[in-house]
């Protein structure tokens, strides 16, 4: 490699802009290419852009792959103001032979600084982004994905009478039983139509497993996180979802089951109809305005009377709160938003009763919350920071 494009790989590393490509082909002169020279380069031009760029270490320890990932994904910070590449060299006995040479990168990170929530937000996303894993772990996206891949995979995508997209699912004609996985992106829900009639809208994050076809046995999904379910009347073939341990089995009746309330619970709550849930240690049988709860450690089942109102919630677009903590109520607000972490500074005995609307903005969330408690919120980065 030539010096000039040698200075150029380095200043483009430098500022951040340096395409995939680029890093790779710099990657490559770096491992290839004479250390005194490379160092003296750097020392020679632009030394404000490159200043700290190299240092020079005696660990015998290089990993060129993970060094590889970390350059790769330190690019992808935007607010990193510092970066170096640190090229480790094994010396032995004879200091000046160059045994191994490596990438690691170390990205100092700037001072934490609580923007206002004016400046920083998270946002709900403005398309579906549910997907499809077929039986082999292929996944498609169900709304950028060619129709006929999808026909292929008995899978039709409809519009309802508000323009939401709705997964119609037909039954296949494979020679085996295979099963298929569709999931709600996160700060979405999906809506799904089942071949016998089902209608299922999965929660924010939550999946649903269902077969190629139904047996004559029996109607069986699988339910991760949560799901409201309108299942189609069939005497003759009970509809069974399966969540943790539990089963509920069902003909034809409305209810919602949960897996990612409470941890290590399956919450299930009648709306209309009847329904059986049971484990392999116990059953119930629950009525409208009950809800069951399965144990998945214990295999315990208890039922108690609940508003059906707070259950749904999420299902109209609604946080419901019914005298939680902060941290449930930021445990809730996650499910949705793209948070990675919250922290709470300071003690507070404030709960929270009542429901706030989903609104595209998570700042405006916040701001409901702090109107009514004695927080204030500020968003860093994908955190959340609560202050009393």
């Amino acid at each position: 490699m030539n010096e000039l494009r040698l200075k150029l790989l380095l200043v483009k590393y430098a500022d951040n802009t340096i395409s995939k490509s680029e890093l790779v082909e710099l990657l490559a002169e770096l491992n290839r290419g004479d250390l005194d020279y490379i160092s003296n380069l750097v020392e020679d031009y632009e030394p404000d852009a490159l200043d700290g760029l190299f240092e020079f270490t005696d660990s015998p320890h290089f990993d060129q792959e993970q060094g590889f990932y970390r350059l790769k994904r330190n690019l992808n910070l935007n607010k990193a103001k510092t970066k170096r590449i640190v090229v480790k060299i094994i010396s032995g006995i004879a200091a000046s032979l160059l045994i191994a040479l490596g990438i690691y990168i170390f990205y100092a990170a700037p001072s934490e600084t609580l923007d206002s929530l004016a400046d920083a937000d998270i946002t709900l996303p403005d398309e579906n982004h549910a997907t499809v894993t077929l039986v082999d772990h292929t996944k498609y996206s169900l709304l950028h994905t060619p129709k006929e891949i999808l026909a292929k995979e008995g899978i039709q995508v409809i519009r309802d009478q508000d323009g939401k997209a709705v997964f119609k699912i037909s039954e296949t004609d494979e020679p085996e039983l295979n099963y298929r996985k569709i999931k709600a992106a996160k700060g979405m829900d999906a809506k799904v139509l089942l071949f016998d009639g089902t209608a299922v809208l999965l929660n924010s994050s939550s999946s649903l497993t269902y077969p190629s076809r139904f047996l004559n046995s029996g109607r069986s999904v699988v339910i991760e996180g949560e799901g409201f379910f309108e299942v189609a009347h069939n005497a003759l073939q009970p509809f069974v979802v399966s969540a943790g341990i539990s089963h509920i089995k069902v003909l034809g009746t409305t209810f919602n089951v949960a897996t990612n309330i409470v941890d290590n619970k399956v919450l299930t709550t009648l709306v209309s109809g009847s329904v059986e849930v049971s484990t392999n240690w116990d059953k119930v049988r629950i009525k409208p305005g009950m809800q069951s709860v399965s144990d998945n450690l214990s295999g315990e089942l208890s039922h108690k009377e609940v508003l059906i109102q707070d259950v749904l919630a999420w299902k109209e677009g609604y946080f419901r709160f019914n005298r939680d903590d902060i941290a449930t109520v930021l445990d809730k607000i996650k499910n949705w938003y793209e948070i990675t972490d919250y922290e709470i500074r300071g003690k507070s005995k404030d709960h929270f009763t009542g429901s706030i609307k989903r609104t595209q903005k998570l700042s405006d969330i916040l701001k409901q919350l702090e109107k009514i408690s004695n927080y204030k919120f500020k968003i860093v980065g994908r955190r959340v920071v609560a202050m009393s």
